[in-house]
């Protein structure tokens, strides 16, 4: 898919494939193993018009792992261009605050959807609402220790976040020159202390997949799921 141009890179071409919208021969195929001889047609069922790479993440981890998002209001935490919320937009929520620190990110596909309301310019530990339904957060340049006490006073429900070894570790871990953690040991640390600190507060952990989108780098990511 990517030698003919269809996808923009491996990580993403396996997304489509797990959403089934990559046809082989007239043919959905939902496995990335799957080999095509030459010369056969490979091309999507539906271009997928995402804004960001994230909606290929979470589009993948929700596909593998189903959360009940319909008529729910959500909370996006680290909006950013809108890639979370165009995905979730997909299961019918009754309502998506799209939040974030940054200004003039979302992106216009998304920002128009009448149920989105668009909160840039805003840190999340500073944030007073009442609690959602379901809580997304994918955040950079900052740890999510430093986010869940703020996530757990908007939540009463679901809460699925993204880890992010690179920005989890510390500045000591070993990192390539891409900036991708290569020290498994500070990364499996990392996330036992994270762990940890949710178990303190009380959730009950659900599930704890790998990403099938690496990051934007190669780092390896998480998705985490847990219920208040």
């Amino acid at each position: 898919m990517v030698l003919q141009g269809i996808s923009p890179s491996r990580n993403i071409a396996q997304a489509q494939i797990k959403a089934a919208k990559v046809l082989v021969d007239g043919r959905i195929i939902t496995k990335p193993s799957h080999e095509v001889p030459d010369g056969v047609e490979i091309h999507l069922e539906e271009e997928m018009h995402y804004v960001g790479r994230a909606a290929y993440k979470l589009k993948a981890f929700l596909l593998e792992h189903p959360i009940d998002i319909a008529d729910k209001a959500v909370l996006d935490v680290g909006a950013s261009t809108g890639g979370f919320s165009q995905v979730l937009l997909e299961y019918a929520p009754r309502a998506i605050v799209a939040l974030d620190v940054g200004h003039g990110q979302l992106h216009p596909d998304v920002a128009g959807d009448t149920r989105v309301t668009n909160l840039e310019g805003q840190d999340i530990r500073t944030y007073e609402h009442e609690p959602f339904d379901v809580v997304t957060c994918d955040v950079a340049f900052i740890s999510l220790q430093h986010v869940i006490y703020a996530l757990d006073k908007l939540s009463r429900g679901d809460i699925v976040m993204l880890f992010k070894p690179q920005f989890e570790v510390g500045k000591l871990a070993k990192r390539n020159k891409q900036g991708v953690v290569t020290d498994m040991g500070a990364i499996e640390l990392a996330m036992r202390r994270f762990e940890d600190a949710c178990a303190l507060l009380g959730w009950r952990h659900v599930v704890t997949l790998p990403s099938h989108v690496e990051g934007k780098e190669g780092n390896r990511e998480f998705f985490y799921h847990y219920h208040k």
